[in-house]
């Protein structure tokens, strides 16, 4: 006898990759595949920003519509009281330091919500700072995305 389970709500693919892989660097490698296969149909993304795009997309789906259609942002929003922009690959950022001497991504990170990419990412770039202290870890991370809580 077997057993079909099914559901009426559609999942996307990323989702299940997502929950799939315990490495953030595991995640983003299985991604570039996936994109290298779809890049063959002709389109091209990087995986990085597929991943973030996306989980923002399910985190901040109001904010997002506020901001393409301009109205503003309820003031229930985690993030009414930043200054977010939406970069030219669709990605949520913190508009800050706009006349700072840095790096686009450091002087806008990008928006990110407790999820398991989240801590995929923590996990990364704690290996890469080579399990380095508190304050190392929260530079590094404050320069690759503004983690919210």
């Amino acid at each position: 006898m077997e057993l079909y389970v099914t559901s009426s709500e559609k999942s996307h693919f990323l989702d299940r990759v997502i929950l799939k892989y315990s490495s953030f660097t595991k995640l983003i490698r299985v991604v570039a595949y996936i994109l290298r296969f779809v890049r063959k149909i002709r389109i091209q993304k990087c995986p990085t920003n597929l991943v973030d795009r996306y989980q923002q997309r399910l985190q901040f789906r109001e904010e997002i519509q506020s901001y393409e259609t301009k109205k503003e942002i309820s003031n229930k929003s985690i993030m009414a009281s930043l200054n977010i922009i939406l970069d030219s690959k669709g990605i949520l950022r913190v508009g800050r330091l706009g006349n700072a001497n840095l790096q686009f991504d450091q002087k806008n990170p990008i928006i990110l919500n407790k999820s398991h990419l989240s801590s995929l990412i923590i996990e990364n770039v704690h290996k890469i700072t080579l399990h380095g202290g508190n304050k190392l870890m929260e530079s590094m991370i404050r320069g690759i995305t503004g983690l919210l809580d």
